[in-house]
């Protein structure tokens, strides 16, 4: 496969962004244009308390505590998300470190009521808040892990056909004060290595080291973009090219959200298909490799 049809996807982002972008400058949002390469546009989405982009089959998003509306909590890109499950018909499937966002309890709420197929698995020691026992009362079912260490997961599966994933928490702290990003990827492929992971929680109650590797589609293309999925415990390459490449990995610490926009277009474009993507999870971690 020819390597400008290899797409860096979410969360070599997470890597990116996390530690290179933690220091952001305040810029406006009309200012960004987006980056075409020979092979791939990214057209922006419209979020007034965050930044978005839309590739063929993603699309990408980061938090933006720094926009002077952030406070009011409203706005974010939990919109999207919100968008997302208030159009799902058959089922939402959520694992979650935490979750205090109103605007996601109510739309799972509502999807729950138009007879969605609603189910949740959680960290135990989070599952006291409001939000949570909202959802339970309104018998959504929610699996806690009931384990030492976190389940500290970050994702949602609708539809058994798109995946939301990344370094959000869907919490208010998550989405206006802290950065971070989330990305959708529209694959069925995809969609079902997550429900696999998700259904050993939910339905086998194994967490963490009690896990199998059983990835249905540990290699899959999407859209002419080949992707590996990893979940730990289990071995994880790290090639050679993430490190001999670090100096990429790690740039700007100062730099605005649409310079790195701009940059990560720029890796897109010419990204080695050995570079790991990590979406950040505890004591499981998904990597994916593309």
């Amino acid at each position: 496969m020819n390597d400008h049809r290899r797409i860096t996807s979410l969360l070599l982002v997470t890597i990116f962004f996390l530690s290179a972008c933690g220091n952001i400058v305040t810029t406006s949002q009309t200012d960004f244009t987006p980056v075409v390469t020979n092979t791939t546009k990214l057209t922006p989405i419209d979020v007034k308390v965050g930044y978005g982009v839309r590739g063929s089959w993603f699309e990408l998003y980061f938090t933006d505590p720094s926009n002077p509306t952030s406070s009011q909590g409203t706005g974010g890109v939990d919109g999207p998300l919100v968008d997302a499950i208030d159009a799902a018909r058959m089922s939402i499937d959520v694992a979650a470190y935490s979750l205090t966002l109103n605007s996601v309890r109510y739309a799972l709420i509502r999807a729950h009521d138009r007879g969605v197929i609603v189910r949740m698995v959680m960290e135990s020691t989070n599952m006291d808040r409001s939000d949570v026992k909202a959802l339970q009362q309104a018998k959504i079912p929610i699996i806690g892990d009931n384990r030492p260490g976190l389940m500290h997961d970050k994702f949602m599966i609708i539809d058994r056909s798109e995946v939301w994933m990344g370094s959000m928490n869907f919490t208010d702290a998550g989405t206006y004060d802290d950065n971070n990003n989330m990305m959708r990827i529209r694959s069925t492929k995809m969609a079902e290595n997550y429900t696999k992971e998700f259904e050993e929680m939910f339905v086998d109650n194994k967490f963490g080291p009690d896990t199998v590797a059983q990835t249905p589609h540990p290699t899959l293309t999407i859209d002419g973009t080949e992707v590996d999925t990893y979940f730990s415990l289990f071995p994880i390459r790290v090639p050679n090219t993430i490190r001999s490449n670090r100096r990429a990995c790690w740039f700007a610490k100062t730099a605005t959200k649409d310079s790195c926009i701009t940059k990560f277009s720029s890796l897109m474009a010419r990204s080695s298909p050995s570079v790991p993507i990590i979406s950040p999870r505890a004591p499981k971690r998904t990597t994916t490799r593309i």
